[in-house]
């Protein structure tokens, strides 16, 4: 357990068919009301036609 925080797992947040020159954007939505929060991150990639959104952050 004390080792837990070097532990790193890879994310892959575009597919392999995304080549460098997709378009990336991030979209972040928040709310919030007098007893809590909430805030998400998705990123979308777009390569042409194809579209890929992934959760970021939440």
């Amino acid at each position: 357990l004390q080792k837990v925080n070097q532990i790193l797992i890879p994310r892959c947040y575009c597919p392999d068919l995304f080549t460098d020159e997709a378009e990336i954007e991030l979209h972040t939505f928040g709310d919030e009301s007098e007893n809590a929060y909430g805030i998400c991150i998705y990123m979308k990639c777009r390569n042409g036609e194809q579209i890929y959104s992934t959760l970021i952050a939440s």
